[in-house]
């Protein structure tokens, strides 16, 4: 076998690789990514990164840990534009549930993954979006 067989070969893999990894599979991901985050501290710095394909950029500033960006481009834009400079944020690992606090506001909001193709459809299929909507109906 020459070296032509291989590149084919290597080639078909490739392409094969590639059509396997669909849309659900990339959300599936970012929920995976997401709900194994943890965070907590103060946003002191909130912008849209040009640099870097305009992403949503939080900067929380935690006492032990210092500052730390936070990409939030795959939640929705009101999800971003809600969170205010100032807020402290809180988000345990293994969960999805965001705590907002600051004067005169306390809330549980969940991330929502409204920025990305497709979230209407996948977001009932995804099993850690599950848990969470299985432990919300236990609490009430």
């Amino acid at each position: 076998v020459n070296q032509k067989s291989y590149l084919i070969i290597l080639l078909f893999l490739g392409f094969y690789s590639c059509e396997h990894f669909s849309q659900k599979d990339y959300f599936d991901n970012i929920v995976y990514k997401a709900y194994n985050t943890r965070y907590d501290g103060l946003v002191v710095e909130k912008y849209i990164d040009a640099k870097d394909h305009n992403r949503n950029i939080l900067v929380i500033e935690n006492n032990l840990f210092g500052k730390n960006k936070t990409d939030f481009t795959f939640q929705s834009l009101r999800l971003f534009d809600f969170i205010n400079i100032g807020d402290t944020i809180f988000k345990e690992r293994k969960s999805i549930t965001l705590n907002i606090k600051r004067v005169g506001l306390d809330t549980l909001i969940n991330l929502d993954f409204g920025n990305i193709k497709g979230h209407e459809e996948y977001y009932w299929e995804n099993p850690y979006l599950n848990k969470e909507k299985t432990k919300d109906s236990l609490n009430q």
